[in-house]
């Protein structure tokens, strides 16, 4: 693959792809979020009861909350730098951390918690002349993150196992779990590689021929020990201060769980976000949090104040996304 020029020299050049107008998809994934949101207050009266939770929001909290934002973001863009630098590709950590917001911008607009991931691949892709060996970098971004994400439940979970009597996370987490093991499998085995290869050939369709070379560039990573191993490292981290989030997040409103039942349930509800039910899983997100934090001693309202307190911590980085994607469009 061709080497790319310095980050420094070389300026966004474009935005993502232009869709088609209201498709009636996605008119039905907002209606879906909005009768979410709207079940979840009048369900137990978490309405009235959110507005005198909110009302005793811990401002000195917010300081917090926003530095981690930031430290999420930057573990996140060092670990996408590290993929990109194993195949020969000169992207700068600011530039990186630049598309990393501009995606959690494009991320209040497009389905499930990982939409803007398509918005940054395709920038990337179209700074460094390749959209597969970008696609691929996000990719393997991603995928290691599951495995770090699913490896700490599991870890979290031996160490208290109270916080595991969930139904809903015993499946969520046991699904990860199988799941990042097909995935490994597939990454792993060169056979099963080139079988996919083989399959994806034979189509001969344009889309076809895109996932062949996605999955050729994915396969280059093979092998790589120390770049996936640092992956991991990275990916460990980040999962942990994801945690850690959600926690401060309780703290601000009033709420003092247990640390490790946090981390615990913290995987299970960042799976399950996954899931691409609304824009940005608007709703999806919120009951994620009032069911799941159950579990850590929360009440349905305070899972729901939580949520909306990182939500709203969310997009003031998102906007600082938004500025940038605005004057990297003017350049």
């Amino acid at each position: 693959m061709t080497e790319t020029r310095s980050s420094s020299s070389v300026p966004f050049s474009s935005a993502p792809p232009r869709g088609r107008r209201f498709p009636l998809r996605s008119i039905a994934k907002a209606a879906i979020g909005v009768a979410l949101i709207a079940a979840l207050l009048l369900w137990q009266d978490n309405g009235r009861k959110l507005i005198g939770i909110l009302a005793g929001f811990q401002v000195e909290y917010l300081l917090a909350l926003l530095a981690l934002q930031v430290l999420l973001n930057a573990i996140s863009s060092l670990k996408w730098r590290l993929f990109l630098k194993d195949r020969g590709v000169d992207v700068s950590f600011a530039a990186l951390f630049g598309l990393y917001l501009i995606g959690r911008f494009f991320n209040n607009f497009l389905p499930s918690m990982m939409g803007g991931d398509v918005t940054r691949s395709y920038l990337l892709g179209r700074r460094i002349k390749s959209q597969a060996a970008s696609a691929a970098s996000v990719t393997m971004e991603r995928a290691t993150g599951l495995i770090a994400l699913t490896m700490l439940a599991v870890f979290f979970a031996a160490l208290n196992p109270a916080a595991f009597r969930s139904p809903i996370v015993i499946v969520t987490i046991a699904g990860a779990v199988v799941f990042c093991l097909v995935a490994t499998l597939l990454f792993v085995s060169e056979r099963v590689g080139a079988w996919m290869q083989g399959a994806l050939i034979k189509r001969r369709g344009k889309l076809s021929s895109k996932l062949l070379r996605l999955v050729e560039e994915i396969g280059l990573y093979r092998g790589r020990r120390r770049v996936l191993f640092w992956a991991l490292v990275y990916s460990c981290l980040f999962q942990f201060l994801a945690g850690m989030n959600v926690y401060y997040g309780s703290l601000s409103i009033g709420f003092e769980p247990d640390l490790l039942d946090v981390l615990v349930v913290t995987p299970a509800i960042l799976i399950l976000a996954m899931i691409p039910v609304s824009p940005n899983n608007v709703g999806w997100w919120e009951w994620c949090f009032s069911v799941l934090l159950l579990g850590a001693g929360a009440t349905a309202a305070e899972g729901l104040a939580v949520a909306l307190t990182l939500r709203a911590v969310s997009w003031i980085t998102a906007l600082v996304g938004g500025v940038l994607f605005v004057f990297q469009r003017s350049d």
